[in-house]
């Protein structure tokens, strides 16, 4: 919908755009063909940067990460540490 919408928008971008698609001979290109379409890449790769299909992950850890450290050490209440939670 973005794209349609942005070239709908920007003529210059359609017509450039067109003139490569109609390059390709066949009506039902293969994706090797598809994929020599640079334009037509750079067109869906800038859709994707700017309308991207997913606008937030959110993440949350199943487990603490213990890091191990080289030498122990003895913290301020006399406790012998040898990793960081």
């Amino acid at each position: 919908m973005w794209a349609l919408y942005a070239l709908s928008i920007h003529s210059d971008i359609q017509t450039k755009l067109r003139e490569e698609l109609f390059t390709i001979q066949s009506d039902n290109p293969t994706m090797d063909e598809l994929n020599s379409l640079s334009y037509l890449d750079s067109v869906v790769r800038e859709m994707l940067r700017i309308h991207s299909p997913v606008t937030g992950t959110m993440r949350v850890a199943v487990k603490d990460d213990v890091v191990p450290l080289g030498m122990p050490f003895v913290d301020k209440k006399g406790k012998i540490c040898d990793n960081i939670l």
